[in-house]
């Protein structure tokens, strides 16, 4: 599925919402949809990422067709995790998961570049609530994604957001990585109010037969005073 979908979340309904999924991205090279198991060395997730030798090529921001206009945009920065790619903001749309009408946010088309859900807290507006959702491949059409390393982030990670106005926001993270199965996703990830903080979302754990990644994979920051 090129592009891929990003931030499925429950379509809300009178009764209480069941969790839904919050990435899929398209599986490393060599791999297909029709042929794939979700066993042994399809577990390329970035939390068991597969050989060097099988493992999709690192991505390059200057070598995307985004790369001059990311310029302009505002970039996500996680030095120790080798992260710096440009945001895009996209909202939620109609989408499938399993048979399951869902809510979806699309990813860009390069691997090296994010989504900033745009429903929650833009940082570069300077807010004092919400949540900052950023979602991204881990992996597409064989190039690793820009958040491929984030099962490796540890507690007290520093991640800048640069904003094109030259101004910038800093976060710490809280806790290490975390991971779910794609129908156990937090639904406050997705939030406009509550405290300020940013989410960073992608998948992990197996490509399963349909060419999706089973599980998902982020991390929690909390702003730093300037």
């Amino acid at each position: 599925m090129a592009g891929g979908l990003v931030g499925l979340r429950a379509t809300w309904t009178a009764a209480a919402p069941a969790p839904m999924p919050s990435v899929e991205a398209t599986s490393v090279a060599g791999d297909s949809a029709a042929g794939a198991s979700a066993e042994g060395e399809l577990a390329v997730g970035p939390g068991s990422p597969p050989d060097a030798s099988a493992s999709p090529a690192p991505t390059s921001p200057d070598s995307t067709k985004g790369a001059v206009a990311a310029v302009t945009a505002p970039r996500l920065r996680i030095v120790a995790l080798g992260v710096e790619a440009p945001l895009e903001s996209h909202s939620l749309g109609a989408a499938t998961w399993q048979g399951q009408q869902v809510s979806a946010l699309v990813l860009p088309k390069e691997p090296a570049r994010l989504t900033r859900w745009g429903g929650g807290a833009d940082p570069c507006q300077r807010p004092s609530k919400g949540t900052v959702l950023i979602s991204g491949h881990v992996a597409s059409a064989g190039v690793r994604g820009a958040l491929w390393s984030l099962a490796d982030s540890r507690s007290g990670t520093i991640a800048t957001i640069a904003c094109p106005d030259g101004s910038a926001s800093t976060w710490r993270q809280v806790g290490g990585a975390g991971s779910s199965a794609k129908t156990d996703l937090p639904q406050d990830f997705f939030a406009a109010d509550g405290p300020l903080r940013l989410v960073t979302v992608t998948c992990g754990g197996r490509v399963l037969a349909d060419g999706h990644y089973e599980s998902n994979v982020w991390a929690i920051w909390e702003p730093v005073a300037p």
